[in-house]
């Protein structure tokens, strides 16, 4: 994550099984800004389902912060 310098955008949940919440918050802490962690009530990835519009707006919003 040192060397990535693109925004970043961190979608996560406390309900995901597969991949353990504090693995996320770590990836989030390490990585470079601008970045965002969202967090969601989904498990693994079926936030994406629910929240596409404001995964969207939250994608929108970092590409213009460049």
């Amino acid at each position: 994550m040192k060397n990535f310098k693109k925004p970043i955008l961190i979608v996560h949940s406390k309900e995901d099984r597969v991949v353990n919440f504090k693995l996320g918050k770590q990836i989030f802490k390490n990585a470079n800004q601008p970045k965002e962690f969202f967090e969601i009530d989904k498990p693994h990835i079926n936030g994406i389902r629910f929240y596409h519009n404001e995964i969207s707006n939250k994608i929108d919003s970092l590409i213009l912060k460049k």
